[in-house]
């Protein structure tokens, strides 16, 4: 949680903005033109953080009411295991966190942990809900 703070402070305080999008796949620092603030400031938050975490997956995406985060870690790759984090920080309604663990063990087997934990609205009454699932699904495509 305190490296989501971390973000989302240095987002808030980089991008005045009301919009704004990183991926590690978009435009680099060389490429931006005078005045393109949005990837100079999307470079400054996506690069340290890519040093010291080696991410797959890192996108930020700032609104007029939250600022959505999502990450994604690779863990291994056979069988394939992923850590995917995602965070919605709501500016004045609830906000959610969510962190989910797929394992794909086989070709049609998978098994998907999830835990998610919302807070309500600052103007309504204070509740928090914490809720988890586990999951076990089998995909097999049915020849026709």
């Amino acid at each position: 949680m305190k490296i989501l703070a971390v973000i989302i402070g240095t987002v808030m305080v980089l991008l005045p903005a009301l919009h704004a999008n990183a991926q590690f796949t978009g435009l680099k620092v060389a490429d931006a033109k005078p005045g393109d603030v949005r990837v100079i400031a999307t470079a400054a938050i996506r690069d340290p953080l890519n040093a010291v975490l080696k991410l797959d997956t890192f996108t930020i995406f700032v609104g007029p009411e939250s600022a959505d985060v999502r990450v994604r870690k690779r863990i291994a790759e056979h069988p394939r295991l992923d850590v995917v984090g995602l965070a919605s920080i709501g500016f004045t309604n609830r906000s959610s966190y969510e962190a989910r663990l797929p394992i794909k063990l086989h070709d049609f087997v998978f098994f998907d942990a999830q835990i998610q934990h919302v807070t309500q609205g600052t103007e309504t009454e204070e509740e928090v809900l914490t809720r988890g699932r586990l999951q076990l699904r089998l995909h097999y495509r049915l020849p026709f």
